[in-house]
């Protein structure tokens, strides 16, 4: 009788953020980041990503690693198949956001402002902060408004200074339509308006289901507070070095090396 033996890590889907985490401060996955993940799809594993990104924005992460399974994008608002180049589920942003959009506007009009649709980008405002934050995502975007942006939009990107996004933040979560939004802070910089129910942890429930993985083998690692939702559905989650505090106290396990260290890597061999 032949027996087959069971792959080293058949059956676990690890879930990876994007920036700060895979990939390290070039933008770039190291060359120990790679051979681990390529080592551990080999055993039997699945690997993804789930990221605040919109699916133009992962190309050149794309030229590096293609994943076979579904990725999250738009932290929490879709589900994109990048090897048919199609989107498996959408959560659109509502109407009404183009008039929380234009009281932030209009309250902060140096505040960047952009809109992420599913299929292309725009801004509203354009600042030095949010034109760094396209040239990192490889975007060629142009100008538009909530009004003539041509397709639902995904999610609204706040971009300032960390010191002014704070009355930014405080203003949006006062304002009377809040309720009907999610919001996120995705970096330092970038505060985030997000359909209802939209979340990383949500994603990697959708992508395990569309897999058959059961929950008891989902990891996932990330650095920042929309990485938190992720860790907590996970069986194990992960927090890169470099996390912030708060991703730190939600993470089951702390990685010692940072995104610029190939913390995946890590996490990886330490299985």
């Amino acid at each position: 009788m032949i027996r087959c033996a069971m792959k080293k890590f058949q059956g676990l889907l690890l879930v990876s953020d994007l920036d700060g985490t895979l990939l390290n401060a070039h933008k770039e996955i190291s060359k120990e980041n790679a051979d681990a993940i390529e080592y551990f799809t080999r055993e039997g594993g699945l690997f993804t990503f789930v990221t605040g990104r919109v699916p133009q924005g992962v190309g050149p992460v794309f030229d590096q690693l293609r994943p076979t399974v579904p990725i999250g994008c738009i932290n929490g608002a879709g589900i994109f198949d990048p090897q048919a180049e199609r989107y498996l589920w959408q959560l659109p942003l509502p109407q009404d956001a183009a008039q929380l959009v234009r009281d932030a506007q209009e309250r902060f009009p140096e505040a960047g402002i952009e809109l992420c649709g599913f299929r292309f980008n725009c801004y509203q405002v354009l600042n030095s902060i949010l034109e760094r934050h396209f040239c990192d995502e490889g975007l060629d975007v142009t100008e538009s408004t909530f009004e003539r942006f041509g397709e639902p939009i995904a999610k609204v990107l706040f971009a300032e200074k960390p010191e002014r996004l704070e009355p930014i933040i405080r203003f949006l979560n006062a304002h009377p339509l809040a309720e009907r939004f999610d919001f996120i802070r995705s970096s330092a910089e970038y505060y985030e308006i997000l359909p209802k129910g939209a979340s990383k942890g949500d994603l990697l429930l959708r992508i395990a289901a569309m897999l058959k993985i059961k929950r008891g083998k989902l990891l996932a690692v990330g650095d920042n507070e929309n990485d938190i939702s992720m860790l907590r559905a996970a069986s194990v989650g992960y927090a890169v070095a470099n996390a912030v505090e708060a991703t730190k106290q939600a993470a089951n396990r702390l990685l010692q090396s940072t995104c610029d260290e190939s913390a995946i890597a890590e996490l990886i061999h330490s299985l």
